[in-house]
């Protein structure tokens, strides 16, 4: 199939999965603090020199737990819409957005947690060893892999060059 080894896992690992509107996401349970409804996220003003995948990307900020998380649409790119509301309007119930909260380990970063889009609500799922494929991921911003679970195909977020990217965010956020 495709030629790629499977994932080797030393047990088996609870994973959430997500829609953002641009493609499917997976991400290690142990790896989100939260799933939480989000409304119309506030808007944030980025440098003009930010790089150009956060610019894309970057949808506002949250308020999670008494601090201000930013939200990133991770499928962003020119051909889909973004999984907010146009223009503020509150989404349907079938749309609704929520927001993944990720924690952000490196204390350089000056942010503690990341929300990523999803639209709907995200599911669990048990990967076993052997199931995880590989599979190309084109260099695409923020997508540490690909992987592929029967005919699901997921994208595993850079959790590291998403905190890298947001360095220059952190003061505007406070």
């Amino acid at each position: 199939m495709g030629g790629h080894a499977s994932v080797r896992l030393p047990v088996p690992m609870q994973a959430l999965t997500w829609d953002d509107g641009g493609r499917r996401w997976l991400l290690p349970a142990a790896l989100v603090l939260e799933v939480v409804r989000c409304a119309a996220p506030t808007p944030v003003a980025l440098a003009p020199a930010a790089p150009p995948a956060l610019l894309t990307a970057l949808l506002g900020s949250v308020h999670w737990h008494g601090r201000n998380v930013p939200l990133l649409w991770l499928g962003a790119d020119a051909a889909t819409a973004p999984p907010a509301a146009p223009h503020g309007r509150e989404p349907t119930a079938a749309t609704r957005m929520r927001a993944v909260i990720c924690p952000l380990l490196d204390a350089r970063i000056g942010i503690e947690a990341v929300a990523f889009a999803a639209n709907g609500v995200p599911s669990m799922l048990l990967l076993r060893d052997g199931e995880p494929q590989p599979e190309p991921s084109a260099g695409e911003p923020f997508t540490a892999a690909g992987l592929r679970l029967g005919n699901l195909r997921c994208a595993v977020p850079d959790l590291d060059a998403v905190g890298r990217a947001l360095i220059e965010l952190a003061p505007a956020l406070t």
